[in-house]
């Protein structure tokens, strides 16, 4: 009696051990669901909001102003994610850092425009008479070589948030796909394209 006892104990702990590491992967998918997810709002929020408006204008450079964005709030958790490597789609934990890397290069490209346009506000103040104050612009008087590096800056922005949007988005719909797989009786976010939600995300000054 007491052997089995002691045989059952054993398996009962081993089952709620068994459920406590399938909760804890689950959870540690569902963030990095939300964490893909708040990534790709701001940078498709930026794609849609900001340059594609502009994106066929004649200088585009001088017709988009410094934008603030509020990035991101979380990361994804990496760490927690190396189950994965054991899985039957053991690619996905590279195809889920990849994509936040992406990310991070949209993040690092809109920093070096914004820091170029504030630099040639800075040092273009608008000719008198022509500011603008609705607008909060003017007309100015810059070379050709500014104007070309401003619209490289610019162009590479666009590159990034262009490959980062979709991708993310794709990451994220694989990770749901994953999720129905290998935890039967679980569910991953529901997440579609929530084209109002991105676009709480910008504002420009």
């Amino acid at each position: 009696g007491a052997l089995l006892g002691s045989i059952s104990t054993y398996l009962l702990g081993r089952r709620q051990q068994k459920l406590d590491e399938d909760n804890r992967r689950h959870g540690a998918l569902i963030n990095t669901q939300f964490a893909l997810f708040s990534q790709w709002k701001v940078v498709d929020g930026i794609k849609t909001n900001h340059l594609d408006p502009v994106w066929n204008e004649t200088n585009r450079f001088t017709k988009l102003r410094a934008t603030l964005f509020i990035k991101a709030p979380v990361a994804v958790p990496l760490s927690e994610l190396a189950f994965i490597a054991n899985s039957n789609n053991p690619n996905l934990i590279q195809e889920i850092s990849d994509a936040e890397q992406d990310y991070l290069k949209s993040m690092l490209a809109l920093d070096l425009f914004n820091h170029f346009r504030a630099e040639f506000e800075k040092n273009h103040p608008p000719i008198p008479g022509t500011f603008n104050k609705e607008k909060s612009s003017g007309q100015t008087i810059a070379s050709k070589s500014e104007l070309e590096m401003g619209d490289y800056y610019l162009t590479d922005l666009y590159k990034q948030v262009n490959l980062a949007s979709p991708k993310l988005f794709q990451t994220i719909e694989k990770i749901a796909d994953f999720v129905r797989q290998n935890f039967k009786d679980k569910d991953p976010i529901k997440i579609g394209e929530d084209k109002d939600a991105k676009k709480e995300q910008a504002t420009s000054p």
